[in-house]
């Protein structure tokens, strides 16, 4: 099930995501077990490309099939079927969640621009990644 939200911003930090630094965090998760296998930070307006060959960032240990363009010029999401997006501001305002096939049947196009501060997708099953959009001092 997919819902779109809007909320007032009540404590949203200030500015646009595209003109701060933001961590990227990628989980491998089973039954039995959750864990973070990549982290890293990226400057503004970074591409983030999952995989393990020599141009992606970051390196996703045991990584299979082609490397791939999440996120570029560090806003543009580009979710593809079978991916799962939630994503919203601190507080949980402006909240997105649904299934790539769901938001577009809600009339979204991809890529999206991102203009919350939170990320979880659920690139396939087993894995995940988060994104954070920093203040702009990078903490």
């Amino acid at each position: 099930m997919s819902h779109i939200e809007r909320i007032p911003k009540e404590g949203v930090i200030e500015g646009s995501p595209a003109d701060r630094p933001f961590r990227v965090g990628v989980c491998a998760y089973s039954n039995a077990e959750a864990r973070i296998v990549a982290e890293e930070l990226f400057e503004p307006r970074a591409n983030v490309v999952l995989g393990d060959a020599a141009d992606a960032r970051p390196l996703v240990p045991g990584w299979s099939g082609q490397n791939l363009l999440l996120i570029s010029d560090g806003t543009l999401l580009h979710l593809m079927p079978g991916m799962r997006l939630h994503m919203c501001n601190e507080g949980g305002t402006d909240r997105v969640v649904g299934t790539f096939e769901e938001l577009v049947a809600q009339g979204m196009s991809f890529p999206l621009r991102v203009g919350v501060t939170m990320l979880n997708v659920r690139v396939r099953e087993g894995l995940s990644v988060f994104v954070r959009y920093l203040p702009s001092s990078g903490t």
